[in-house]
């Protein structure tokens, strides 16, 4: 019986077998060695950037990734705020990591931020990996034209606000500028993580539109970075 039912076996006829012959022997006078042609490559030789280039491209990649290094540090292995360079990190009473990116106007005679003061501050909300959530700064990121962009008002030490964004204005003078990561527990969540995503936020701040909720839902249970400037003080 044969075991591949599907193949069929065909004995050739003897006009295919001399046309094969032909073709056998054609084959056969036609194998002569023939002379190659010779392609010279005029491409630059590979070669080892110097360490001038090198620097230089390194920097580039810096400058482009500086934003997001300070929340990198969580996750993926690079410096967190708590391990960087001494001194360029501070903490405040809750722990919160931030960078004074701009101490602000007047620096030594104007008046700071305390417990029970009306503010007015512009920030950008990003996940600790740089991923734009939202801000209120026109023009910023990817954020569309169409969604609404003021600065918040709140009032310092306020239950309804997120207890790390009061936290990291304590001190800040007008016009002066933090980068801060703020862990869940000091953000939307409070002592306890969510256990699955949660319908609504309650606490401040909260972005406009339905988009930009929804974004901040997906990753209320993550650490936030924060870039805050006080745009004045009201009383």
């Amino acid at each position: 019986e044969d075991p591949h039912p599907f193949f069929v076996f065909v004995a050739p006829r003897e006009k295919d077998m001399a046309r094969l012959e032909t073709r056998a022997a054609r084959s056969r006078a036609s194998n002569v060695p023939r002379q190659r042609a010779r392609i010279t490559c005029r491409c630059a030789p590979n070669r080892t950037p110097s360490r001038e280039e090198d620097g230089v491209a390194r920097r580039h990649v810096v400058s482009i990734g500086g934003l997001v290094s300070v929340g990198l540090g969580l996750g993926l292995g690079l410096k967190s705020p708590a391990r960087a360079e001494e001194g360029k990190y501070e903490r405040t009473k809750l722990g919160v990591p931030y960078e004074e990116v701009y101490v602000g106007t007047n620096a030594d005679s104007s008046r700071v931020v305390q417990v029970g003061d009306d503010v007015l501050v512009d920030y950008v909300m990003r996940r600790s990996n740089g991923y734009f959530i939202y801000g209120t700064v026109e023009g910023v990121s990817f954020q569309p034209s169409d969604v609404p962009a003021e600065p918040f008002f709140f009032r310092v030490g306020d239950e309804g606000v997120i207890p790390g964004l009061s936290d990291v204005v304590l001190g800040m003078r007008k016009g002066g500028k933090r980068r801060a990561l703020i862990a869940p527990r000091y953000g939307y969540t409070g002592d306890k993580e969510f256990t699955r995503q949660p319908k609504e936020l309650t606490l401040q701040p909260l972005p406009p539109t339905f988009a930009t909720k929804r974004q901040l839902l997906n990753h209320c249970n993550e650490p936030l970075l924060f870039e805050v400037q006080l745009v004045k003080i009201i009383k």
